[in-house]
């Protein structure tokens, strides 16, 4: 399984390819619009792509692709037999129970949630449905951080729409870009542009915090969001839309979009453990040169010498995702080792790693 799916994700897959189809074939020209329509917000352009290799891999989606999984003719399908899941039924059921309060693109819409709101009880898939005709009937929703009115009307939680879907936001009144003009920072450490050697993303704030205390800062630039309302995941896009703001820790302020336009050394630092591994692919999506920091090498050796811990609530790794197939032989190699036990970048903190953060892991 891809690093950027979740269990499950497949799933929604392939009912979102026989929702197109009766004939078990797919225009060629249909096949993407047919995903970016139906699919929940979350599946971007990479997991679509890594989806259709999925499928492809187990037989049950054939046709000539191009690169990126463009198809070059017409799709066929043999899709895995469909169980309808009880949260699923439940979740049409209450759907049902206002369907004179919704109109056509609504109900739609609500077709595409992801799982966390299936898992829901279905008091509380009441209440998000009640909150979301009461946010259609609201006539200042346009002006208000959707943060603040997810939290207003939604169980009290500020990413509730979020996780329901820019779709299903849309389909309530809500803009997709209402939330762009939201002013969001990044912590940065380091010197000038032009005296730096490389940019490092640190995936964690003890880290990054680790960092801007060592001799590194004066040749390397630290970028670290984590806990600020941004994660780095999304942080690539956000970069390139111009649309986050700095704070430095050390009173030399980076213009974030220089520093990502810049041909500096790019490179990632976080935890050795499926999740960071994610947060690479997708912050490499949208800064292709971004390489894995010689950190990582240096972590290797320690994670073999101390043994690292095991996933699950002990270290507050529960719910990680599982690691890609398809990679290069860095990445495959620390997947290989992160299969079932993991190491914290704050491991090799203290003392101080040294300047290894700012070089690239050949």
């Amino acid at each position: 399984m891809s690093i950027l799916l979740q269990d499950g994700d497949l799933d929604i897959v392939r009912a979102a390819l026989r929702s197109g189809t009766r004939t078990g074939t797919i225009r060629k020209s249909r096949l993407w619009v047919l995903l970016e329509e139906r699919l929940p917000e979350r599946f971007d352009t990479p997991m679509i792509i890594e989806s259709l290799r999925e499928l492809q891999a187990l037989g049950e989606l054939r046709g000539v692709f191009s690169h990126g999984m463009r198809p070059l003719r017409n799709v066929q399908l043999d899709l895995k037999r469909e169980d309808i899941p009880a949260e699923y039924a439940r979740w049409q059921e209450v759907i049902a129970k206002y369907q004179d309060k919704l109109n056509v693109p609504q109900k739609a819409a609500l077709q595409r949630v992801s799982s966390s709101v299936l898992e829901l009880s279905e008091a509380d898939q009441i209440s998000i449905l009640e909150g979301l005709i009461a946010i259609f009937n609201d006539k200042g929703v346009s002006h208000r951080d959707p943060y603040i009115t997810s939290a207003k009307h939604l169980l009290g939680s500020s990413k509730a729409l979020d996780t329901l879907g820019a779709p299903v936001a849309e389909a309530f009144g809500v803009a997709k870009d209402a939330g762009y003009n939201r002013v969001q920072y990044v912590l940065t450490a380091g010197p000038r542009l032009e005296d730096a050697d490389a940019i490092v993303f640190i995936e964690n704030m003890a880290a990054f915090t680790a960092f801007s205390q060592s001799p590194s800062k004066r040749s390397i630039i630290g970028i670290c969001s984590f806990g600020y309302g941004i994660s780095l995941e999304n942080l690539g896009e956000r970069l390139l839309m111009g649309k986050v703001v700095s704070c430095p820790v050390d009173n030399t302020r980076q213009e974030l979009s220089t520093l990502i336009k810049s041909d500096k050394t790019k490179l990632f630092w976080g935890d050795l453990d499926r999740e960071a591994l994610r947060i690479f692919e997708k912050l490499r999506y949208r800064i292709p040169e971004l390489r894995l920091s010689a950190a990582y090498g240096y972590m290797i050796e320690e994670f073999e010498r101390r043994g690292g811990h095991p996933y699950g609530a002990f270290s507050g790794k529960s719910g990680q995702q599982r690691t890609a197939s398809d990679a290069s032989d860095k990445l495959r190699l620390i997947m290989d080792l992160v299969r079932s036990r993991a190491f914290d970048q704050e491991a090799v903190c203290d003392p101080w790693l040294g300047d290894i953060v700012g070089d690239v892991w050949e």
